[in-house]
């Protein structure tokens, strides 16, 4: 009797958690330990979940027949999510950030610990376990391997654009927090650079801090105790308080250890929804919008670009490419931000170009194999069953490209796209292209003379910034030549005067000198 009931409510209700199964017995009249004991005796078609368990020991039970569905996943992650799990955490951090992301950069987003801290799961832990339950996988994506939420079956341009303009945001954020005193310049450190660690967990930057406020004067000692600034950043969404809870994780557990370093944690996001923006405010974050940390005129440039970012392939085939390019040509508005978003530029230019020459043109077209393994076509053009594809490069002028990076766009960018246009595309009369405007070191050149010569029937051509600007003159007019130049050839000027800032050491106090003594023999000091 008791089993058909706990079935008819699986079958209704889908899977769901101990707890949930106990409250509908006591509605039946059963004590609380009489309802667990014969969840304990259960056998199938009721099932529960093997080798898990969520907070407070609590069992996840299925029926035979929903075991990996749509809702079996669903009510799973809806499961770890409600009881405040680790896993649950790990799905929320993911899914604020579009359900896709760099596999270096997950430790940040899921708020568990990559170093052992009491009563925490360690990241590696519940990277596994979601990876076992089928939650997220692990892809070859454009940019490395990349964690995938299990109801995102491709990757997404989105999600890449968005990443891009956060590094560019971070770069100004850097910035900023030097220039207002909070971090210590050569110290701070951001995801683009590695990633940054303060305690047992991974940030989106960190920095130590010598801020009255926050350093610890330590007795005895002739300088003060550092504390910290740490952050994390999500750009292009309301953040939500779900959405903090793995950045809140993690200040919670640093705030329970006895820790000599204080620390001031920041919170970079467009947009906070109401009850998140009141949680930060009580707690004493320190929030940077990009409009008071860019200026709101150059925040408004960073959204006139993630919008056209998103649209490009729209926006060149609709024939207002032209229009949109004036928006990339107020990129040495956004100081250090532009270093950033030279490659989506290259890549505009790249599509103006073949759209001029009478192309249909993609731009970032993702591409994955059955495999798992997948890869974006920086820009894909088609005319009259000609195929051309295009790998941008936009370096900073001096910064030339190296032989290791062709190589492994030889051997694994060039690869998938290839085999994903065999499955794709009929077309024999393919080639593909090689744009470096900064230029190619002597071992790159010394292999691209062997490339090119080991690949007759789907040729490939690397340029320079030579060919580039006369390809685009020929295409697309002096203009759009013009502002390559600028951008690509030129050294922008917040670079070109940029001076080498050194930092000072601290003035320690040293003994003074002793007078010598009349009797002895050492020579005075001249």
């Amino acid at each position: 009797m008791t089993k058909d009931l706990i079935k008819n409510f699986l079958f209704r209700r889908g899977p769901t958690r101990s707890s949930v199964l106990v409250q509908r017995l006591e509605k039946e009249g059963f004590t609380p330990d009489a309802a667990r004991k014969h969840l304990s005796r259960l056998s199938p078609p009721i099932r529960r979940l093997q080798d898990f368990s969520l907070p407070n020991n609590e069992a996840f039970f299925f029926l035979d027949g929903d075991f990996r569905s749509e809702r079996f996943f669903a009510n799973l992650e809806l499961a770890m999510i409600e009881t405040n799990s680790a896993y649950g955490r790990a799905l929320l951090g993911l899914r604020a950030r579009g359900g896709s992301m760099p596999q270096i950069w997950f430790s940040t987003a899921t708020g568990s610990p990559t170093r052992p801290a009491k009563g925490h799961l360690l990241h590696e832990e519940v990277e596994k376990k979601l990876i076992s339950l089928q939650l997220i996988s692990i892809e070859d994506g454009p940019d490395g391997r990349e964690v995938v939420h299990y109801d995102r079956h491709e990757f997404f341009q989105e999600c890449r654009v968005v990443r891009t303009l956060e590094n560019a945001a971070l770069q100004s954020v850097k910035d900023w927090l030097i220039k207002l005193g909070l971090a210590s310049p050569g110290r701070l450190i951001t995801r683009i650079e590695g990633n940054p660690e303060f305690g047992q967990f991974t940030w989106d930057f960190s920095s130590p801090c010598y801020l009255t406020c926050i350093r610890r004067e330590q007795t005895g000692e002739l300088q003060p105790k550092a504390g910290f600034i740490v952050g994390d950043i999500i750009l292009d969404r309301q953040v939500s308080l779900s959405d903090l809870k793995p950045f809140l994780s993690k200040w919670d557990t640093l705030l329970c250890q006895k820790r000599k370093e204080r620390l001031q944690p920041v919170f970079v996001a467009d947009e906070f929804s109401l009850d998140a923006l009141r949680e930060l405010r009580k707690r004493g974050c320190l929030l940077a919008f990009p409009s008071v940390v860019l200026g709101v005129q150059a925040s408004l440039i960073l959204k006139e670009l993630l919008s056209t970012m998103k649209n490009a392939t729209k926006i060149i085939a609709d024939g207002e490419g032209d229009q949109a390019l004036k928006i990339f040509q107020k990129l040495n508005e956004l100081t250090g931000a532009s270093l950033n978003l030279r490659g989506a530029l290259l890549e505009f230019m790249a599509a103006l170009h073949f759209k001029h020459e009478g192309y249909g043109v993609d731009v970032r077209e993702s591409v994955k194999l059955s495999d798992g393994r997948g890869t974006d076509i920086d820009v894909m053009a088609s005319k009259n069953g000609r195929l051309v594809c295009v790998e941008c490069k936009g370096k900073m002028p001096g910064n030339l490209v190296g032989s290791e990076e062709i190589q492994s766009w030889l051997t694994r960018g060039l690869v998938a796209t290839k085999e994903w246009l065999k499955q794709h595309h009929s077309s024999k009369l393919c080639r593909f292209e090689f744009w470096a405007p900064s230029g190619y070191d002597k071992e790159a050149k010394k292999l691209i003379r062997q490339t090119i010569r080991a690949h007759k029937k789907q040729p490939i051509a690397f340029l320079d910034s030579g060919q580039i600007v006369e390809a685009l003159k020929e295409s697309s007019g002096s203009k759009v030549a013009g502002s390559f130049t600028e951008h690509f050839i030129k050294v922008p000027t917040f670079v070109r005067h940029t001076k080498v800032r050194t930092v000072p050491r601290p003035v320690v106090s040293q003994p003074l000198p002793q007078e010598p003594d009349k009797n002895s023999n050492e020579p005075k000091a001249q």
